[in-house]
C-alpha cells in the first residue's frame, strides 16, 4: 500500500473489507 497510495493514511486504491481481506476501491476497480 505504502508504494501504491499517495497517501497510505487514508488509501483510495486498496481498501480494507474487515473479515473478507482487501478490494479495489474507486475508479481503480474497473481497470
Amino acid at each position: 500500500r505504502e508504494k501504491i497510495e499517495n497517501d497510505p493514511a487514508s488509501p483510495q486504491i486498496i481498501l480494507t473489507v474487515r473479515g473478507t481481506g482487501y478490494r479495489l476501491g474507486g475508479e481503480y476497480a474497473s481497470e
